[in-house]
């Protein structure tokens, strides 16, 4: 309850002058540890719908650290995306611990099920993808089909950009190259395990060899993650043993 009084109360003070409804907010997602709680905040009488991810619940020195530099780099991402169809069309960053951006009606991928998507569905999510690149920003997590929405119109919408960057202008063409791939091989891959039509020979040979690099590469893994489930696996409070049971009484042999 705390929590939600909070984000109301940074609702009202970023958008002065008007009124939040707490019927109106609901916790989609109660994050733990190191990730983020989600909100959604819908007012149909407003025509307001929204996605809001919070830090504020985190550890002390999750907040001071990786929460702001996730929070911050989603709300560039999104800000230098704007106007891209298939991204959040608009994005506000509350605190340093709060982005909001609008809740986009979908699926991801990941729920699903095999032979599900339409052929058109990957070749509009490559043209998104192409576009995104074109402004010198990598998601760099489109291998996870949790960040691929299928809108209720049939249409991709990308999400969770944390980890995304914009490359400078200086960035090696190597280097953007791998970087680009590896996004495009997160389209082939849901394509492949989602799709209703396979993948054509051409993709389907840059989705292996993208495969057999990523085998070899040192961030394989996302050590953050690994990171956090270590700690979780340190720091969780072990099962109080139960008691062990009376000892019976002293027999007597009279």
């Amino acid at each position: 309850m705390a929590h939600s009084t909070h984000i109301l109360d940074l609702l009202a003070a970023y958008f002065d002058g008007r009124t939040f409804a707490p019927s109106a907010l609901v916790a989609l997602k109660r994050g733990r540890f190191g990730n983020a709680v989600v909100y959604r905040y819908r007012d149909s009488a407003a025509a307001v719908d929204w996605i809001i991810k919070d830090f504020h619940h985190s550890p002390w020195w999750m907040r001071l650290t990786f929460a702001r530099f996730f929070i911050k780099q989603e709300y560039r991402a999104l800000s230098h995306l704007q106007g891209l169809p298939g991204i959040a069309s608009e994005v506000h960053r509350l605190s340093p611990l709060t982005v909001i951006y609008p809740y986009v009606q979908g699926t991801s991928l990941a729920g699903l099920p095999k032979n599900s998507v339409p052929k058109t569905f990957f070749l509009e999510m490559e043209t998104i993808v192409e576009a995104m690149h074109a402004r010198g920003m990598v998601h760099l997590d489109l291998r996870n089909l949790g960040n691929i929405l299928c809108s209720d119109d049939g249409h991709p919408h990308l999400i969770d950009f944390q980890s995304a960057f914009r490359l400078p202008r200086w960035t090696p063409k190597w280097l953007r190259r791998v970087l680009c791939n590896a996004d495009r091989s997160g389209i082939y891959k849901s394509w492949a395990r989602r799709g209703t039509e396979p993948l054509d020979p051409e993709r389907e040979a840059f989705l292996r060899r993208a495969n057999r690099i990523r085998k070899l590469w040192i961030l394989r893994g996302y050590p953050l993650s690994k990171f956090k489930r270590w700690l979780k696996k340190k720091f969780a409070r072990k099962p109080t043993p139960p008691p062990p049971p009376p000892a019976p009484p002293p027999h007597n042999f009279r």
